[in-house]
């Protein structure tokens, strides 16, 4: 199999990323409010008691750096989620996110750093509970498989969006098979292999405000498969050998948080950068490269 090559121009600028594309979304839905950010009747200490706001709930909202919030969203009285087969929305249900959900958010995340001269505001829905990265109980709560993807785009991928090419020099280098909706593998099946919208293989950067460093953010979206991916910087640029590493992985891509076990979280590792990455199967991980 040959692997796919990333190549990075810092002097390739799209736009500068816009915060805004990291917004929270807060309505009357379920336990969003009502449970969720707001528990004056909570008995476990974990509210202000001058605002009945959860300081949990909030401490770990802010921890997203959220720059603003869409408020109100929907019905005062609506039950619902996106999956009716995992949340039913009849029965009160919420949905409860594994690794495969977190790399559909990197994933998506990317395209909006790509886009990043069209693409000025989204707003993830809920804020807290329902289809939200964060899920409460009385006594606590846990951070969801996808609040950690989020996070490190929140934290880390701000500044300019860098024009990013992802080879695909094979045919295993993208996914072929059918998929929902159907115009997706329709749609591919006409594109060259460079431009497939199916590659495992899913990449943006961003050159920091302080143009000091290039960051980069992979997902593999390959159950199965890891590769050993060449990044190419240039032309006449170099980057310090030593790199930081973000990266949200587990061995089983079904594995998902509950209370008391998150299983899914971002582990920071110090590597040295030899010119390839070994890109692990099912994960997502943002580089940091300093310029020298």
């Amino acid at each position: 199999m040959s692997a796919p090559a990333v190549h990075i121009d810092p002097a390739r600028i799209i736009d500068a990323v816009d915060p805004r594309i990291y917004s929270g979304f807060t309505e009357h839905m379920g336990r969003c409010i009502y449970g969720g950010l707001y528990d004056p009747e909570n008995q476990h200490g974990l509210v202000d008691p001058k605002t009945g706001f959860r300081t949990d709930v909030l401490d770990a909202l802010k921890e997203l750096n959220i720059p603003l919030v869409r408020y109100p969203g929907g019905c005062f009285d609506e039950w619902n989620v996106w999956d009716p087969v995992r949340a039913p929305g009849e029965k009160g249900a919420e949905e409860h996110y594994d690794l495969s959900d977190a790399l559909a958010v990197a994933a998506w995340l990317n395209v909006f750093v790509r886009k990043a001269d069209i693409v000025k505001i989204a707003c993830i829905a809920q804020s807290v509970n329902v289809i939200s990265p964060i899920i409460t109980s009385p006594s606590g709560l846990f951070r969801q498989t996808t609040y950690y993807p989020l996070h490190l785009f929140a934290n880390l991928m701000q500044g300019s969006s860098l024009d990013v090419f992802v080879s695909s020099p094979s045919a295993d280098s993208f996914y072929s098979g059918p998929t929902v909706p159907k115009f997706v593998h329709d749609l591919t099946a006409h594109t060259p292999d460079n431009g497939k919208l199916t590659k495992y293989v899913d990449v943006s950067a961003v050159l920091s405000a302080d143009k000091q460093e290039v960051r980069v953010a992979i997902v593999n979206r390959s159950d199965s498969e890891a590769f050993t991916i060449p990044i190419l910087f240039g032309p006449a640029v170099s980057v310090a050998e030593d790199f930081k590493i973000h990266e949200v992985w587990s061995e089983n891509i079904k594995d998902s948080n509950t209370f008391g076990d998150e299983k899914i979280k971002t582990v920071i590792k110090a590597a040295k950068f030899t010119g390839t990455f070994e890109l692990k199967k099912h994960s997502f991980q943002v580089l940091v490269f300093k310029l020298n």
